[in-house]
């Protein structure tokens, strides 16, 4: 009898589209006989120890992610940049990590930043890799989003994020060790969106690389309509971010376009997200915040007290908003940015050109007015974004590599 495959995801943190894809995934493979298991590096839900006293534990990871950004902090241009580049070091040690991976067949990588994984050690693995690119930080010389720069098509240098940026710099050298690794790696990329597969194939570090297309899934049996009874006299518009005040997620694109809407007193703005700081604009019309969605259960509840979700973001890779948005029958209306064009269609919601507010706020206005079907729009959501589907083809990929 032939041994079950076994596949070690690695994720940074408990948080964040990434790693509820990495979760989703792990438990779907686990349903159906793959040895799957998740290493979280931080946060509630981690399940790599670095001590069992849970004080020294916290002290060493944050300790890590600290002595990254003390690095960096030498070279960035501004502080608007810390949390949007990432060095690739220092890592824990690596003979915690290989404790854990040595008898994997597979290493899933889904986010190895914040001090997890010094990406020099990714050689000592000694594993076939799958990395999930999330963003684009797989192929750069440090950036998350490159925010129209692209210089890692080239190998990155001169990078606008740097405080000196010149042709050797931090983001060159960055490249420079990938490329080195990555030449010694069995390694395959995978995106969620067509958007993502073509810069991969089109940047210095990922041209040779094999890579493909899988789309994420999401949960259904937890992200359904419900048919919840609600005020349908009340337009509810959604908009969810981990940090309300994320420059990239531009909740102030939403609010410029509430204010062009008419009969604002028929509208609700419900924000799931953390507020970290004030807002530098006022919002028209009644609103509600709720930071405390730590949960699918609960993330499920809020999107069906929606109506439509808004997506004003400047880059988005694919983001598993819209998925489970629209699969508990909340239609979509987002800027026509990175992957967001492949998850909205004309049956689910309305793609906007970025960044144009009028249009956007004639679409909300539109949904008001024009209110879809709910019950539908999740059934043919649901048909579409399936974890199954996902899980399939990663383990099609899984087999391959090993074949």
């Amino acid at each position: 009898m032939q041994k079950p495959i076994r596949v070690v995801h690695l994720s940074a943190s408990d948080n964040g589209g990434a790693y509820v894809v990495a979760q989703n995934l792990v438990k779907q493979m686990q349903s159906v006989g793959i040895v799957a298991e998740h290493l979280v590096f931080s946060g509630k839900k981690s399940t790599l120890k670095i001590s069992f006293l849970p004080i020294i534990d916290r002290l060493f990871k944050t300790g890590l992610h600290v002595f990254e950004k003390i690095i960096q902090w030498f070279f960035e241009k501004n502080k608007a940049i810390r949390f949007k580049f990432s060095l690739g070091k220092p890592g824990i040690p690596y003979f915690i990590i290989n404790n854990k991976i040595k008898s994997a067949d597979i290493i899933h990588i889904h986010w190895i930043n914040k001090g997890f994984v010094d990406i020099g050690d990714l050689i000592r693995f000694n594993t076939p890799i799958v990395w999930t690119c999330h963003d684009i930080w797989a192929v750069t010389g440090g950036c998350h989003l490159t925010n129209g720069c692209n210089q890692f098509k080239t190998g990155c240098g001169n990078c606008p994020m740097l405080a000196m940026p010149y042709s050797h710099d931090l983001s060159k050298q960055l490249v420079l060790k990938k490329d080195y690794v990555y030449k010694k790696l069995d390694l395959t990329f995978v995106s969620p969106s067509k958007w993502m597969d073509k810069n991969i194939e089109n940047s210095y570090l990922g041209k040779d690389k094999e890579h493909q297309v899988i789309t994420n899934g999401v949960n259904t049996a937890i992200y359904n309509y419900k048919g919840l009874e609600k005020n349908d006299n009340i337009f509810v518009i959604g908009f969810v971010a981990a940090n309300l005040n994320d420059e990239n997620k531009a909740l102030y694109r939403l609010i410029e376009a509430i204010k062009l809407l008419t009969d604002l007193h028929t509208f609700k703005l419900l924000l799931v997200g953390k507020k970290k700081g004030e807002f530098t604009f006022e919002i028209p019309c009644n609103y509600e915040i709720v930071s405390d969605a730590h949960s699918a259960d609960k993330m499920a509840e809020l999107y069906n007290k929606m109506d439509a979700l808004a997506v004003t973001s400047t880059l988005e890779t694919f983001p598993t908003t819209i998925m489970e948005a629209t699969c508990c029958g909340v239609s979509v209306i987002g800027f026509n940015v990175g992957g967001v064009g492949e998850l909205i269609i004309p049956f689910n919601g309305q793609l906007i050109a970025p960044f144009e507010i009028e249009a956007f706020a004639k679409g909300i206005q539109h949904f008001r007015d024009n209110r879809m079907e709910k019950t539908l729009l999740s059934e043919h959501s649901i048909e579409r974004y399936g974890i199954q589907k996902m899980a399939d083809a990663y383990l099609k990929l899984y087999n391959d590599k090993l074949n």
